[in-house]
């Protein structure tokens, strides 16, 4: 996981194939939310080696259910 993610007290609480769950303050979930989408996008060091891109949905509410 990021170390900006870590610092700002966020914690995976679910984790289920490719989707994540992240719980942390609200404060800096615009920012968090673009960090997870790097780093799921480009998951080799900043790069994607593969031949298809990797498109990434990210959202951030309250709940997950409002999320959904």
């Amino acid at each position: 996981m990021n170390l900006y993610i870590v610092l700002k007290c966020y914690v995976c609480i679910c984790q289920v194939h490719d989707e994540v769950i992240l719980e942390g303050p609200t404060e800096s979930a615009e920012e968090a939310k673009s960090i997870v989408v790097e780093c799921m996008s480009k998951p080799f060091y900043g790069t994607n080696i593969l031949k298809v891109d990797l498109a990434v949905d990210a959202k951030y509410a309250k709940s997950w259910y409002a999320a959904k």
